[in-house]
Formats: structure tokens, C-alpha cells, sequence
């Protein structure tokens, strides 16, 4: 496995009994690089990061973590130290506070920081005392956001980590992922529906669509060779099929994907 890299996905398949599933998923995260995973719901980014964490059981396929110049595979308990997860799911117990939290995490993680702990809730405006069952869905992301930056991982994976945070918020968030890969020996994986927020982030990005890598490319390239629209799904039906090379539905819209010389009709960038 090349030394720039930290993790290597290769032929990863995992398919459900409803006929779902992520199929021949290979992809590359070097050192210090932001990539961002893009679809539809149901695209299958979740399982895939799922699958990555160790979560799921893959069906076949490789993945491998490569942090200090040791390799791992997703089943190494001695990676769970390198990884801060952020899922859908927030695993913390109802009756829980983050005090509460915090003082499982220090027992749990070698690298706890409890100072760090303290700063995010406190600038996310996050009562430590609160228990959980009474947070907000935007709550629960920062507590998990706070959890996975305090134990010093070498990588971030990040399941749709900003919902339900206001613009405030959500800005001082970015801002510490952004702090987090700027050594460039740190990197970050994250998956969101909104393509404009994978534009502002990422470096590299992935679009998934139907359990398959559609698109693998840096976001230079991305903003050069493809552009993005987003249209009511009525004007979706009414342009020329031919100039679409992806398309995808979000709620009451469509996004579709054209290679940049070609003219899809003018109608609002995502």
C-alpha cells in the first residue's frame, strides 16, 4: 500500500436481501485530503461507511488502514483508536449526559482529551448536563463531532455529521475539520446528499449512485469537466436526456450531472 495513502477500499461488495447493497467499491484517501461522498439517499453511502468502520459485515472486497506505517484491516480493534466516527445512528444511551460521556471516553481511548472535550460543547453551546433523550438531532451531532475530535484519531468518518446544525454552528465545525487535516498526516471521510456542501469541502470527490462509484475525481476536476444542476423534477422530464450523464432525485428535485461543454438548460447550481 503506497506510503501517502490511508486507506485503500478494493472491490467491496455488500448486498441486502431487498437487492440494495454497495457493489465493486474501490477508492483511495491519501494523507491530509478531504473526501467527500455524494448521493441520493439510498445511494448506499451509509453502508459503505458502515462497512468501512467494521460496522457491517462485508460480503467480499478489501479495505485496508495504513496509520503510522502499519496496515489494518476494518476488524483490528487497534483502529477503533484511530477513527472518529460520526454516524446517522448515535449510539449514546437516552439517560446519558455528555458528562457522562466524557467520563466513559477517557476509560475507553488512550488519547482522551478531556480540555478539547470541553471547548467544542462549549462553543457548539452544548449543556453537558442535559441528558440526551432531550437533545435535538443537531444536538446529538455535536456531542458525537465533540467525542470523535477528542480522542485524537488519525481519521475522521463523518455520516452526514452536520445535520440539523444551524449556519453558526456548522460553519465553527468546518472550520475544525478543516484545523484537523492541515498537517496533512490526518484525513477526513464524509458522506452528505448536498452536493454543494461536498464542493465546499472536499478535495476529492465521490458521487454514488444505486450502490456504485458513478464519479471519482479531485474537486478541481469536478469543477472543470462536470457541472451540477438542480431542477423541479417536471423540467428534469422536459431536456434532452443525451446531455445528462447522472441524475439523481432529492426530495421534490432532481440532480443532474453533465459534463461541463455540454448545455443543460440554465436553471439554479446546487
Amino acid at each position: 500500500m503506497d506510503e501517502n495513502l490511508v486507506l485503500k477500499v478494493e472491490k467491496l461488495n455488500k448486498k441486502y436481501k431487498s437487492g440494495k447493497g454497495i457493489f465493486d467499491i474501490g477508492f483511495e484517501v491519501p494523507k491530509g485530503a478531504i473526501v467527500g461522498i455524494v448521493g441520493a439517499n439510498g445511494s448506499g453511502k451509509s453502508t459503505l461507511l458502515s462497512c468501512i468502520i467494521g460496522v457491517k459485515e462485508k460480503d467480499n472486497g478489501k479495505i485496508t488502514f495504513k496509520i503510522d506505517g502499519k496496515e489494518y484491516d476494518e476488524k483490528n480493534r487497534k483502529i477503533l483508536n484511530e477513527l472518529g466516527i460520526v454516524r446517522c445512528e448515535q449510539g449514546f444511551p437516552e439517560d446519558f449526559t455528555a458528562k457522562t460521556v466524557s467520563s466513559i471516553m477517557k476509560n475507553v481511548y488512550r488519547n482522551w482529551e478531556q480540555k478539547k472535550f470541553a471547548y467544542i460543547l462549549k462553543a457548539c453551546e452544548l449543556d453537558s448536563g442535559i441528558k440526551i433523550q432531550d437533545y435535538s438531532t443537531g444536538m446529538k451531532s455535536k456531542l458525537s463531532i465533540a467525542v470523535a475530535l477528542s480522542h485524537n484519531p488519525k481519521i475522521l468518518v463523518l455520516d452526514e455529521a452536520t445535520n440539523g446544525m444551524d449556519v453558526m454552528t456548522c460553519g465553527f465545525i468546518k472550520k475544525l475539520f478543516f484545523e484537523f487535516v492541515e498537517d496533512g498526516e490526518h484525513s477526513i471521510i464524509f458522506t452528505s446528499h448536498k452536493i454543494g456542501e461536498v464542493e465546499k469541502m472536499a478535495d476529492q470527490i465521490i458521487l454514488m449512485q444505486t450502490g456504485r462509484i458513478i464519479i471519482d475525481c479531485s474537486k478541481d476536476d469536478m469543477l472543470q469537466n462536470y457541472t451540477v444542476f438542480q431542477m423541479l423534477e417536471g423540467k428534469f422530464e422536459k431536456i434532452d436526456k443525451n446531455d445528462v450523464l447522472k441524475a439523481y432525485k432529492e426530495g421534490f428535485y432532481i440532480n443532474a450531472v453533465s459534463y461541463t461543454h455540454l448545455t443543460l438548460p440554465t436553471i439554479l447550481r446546487v
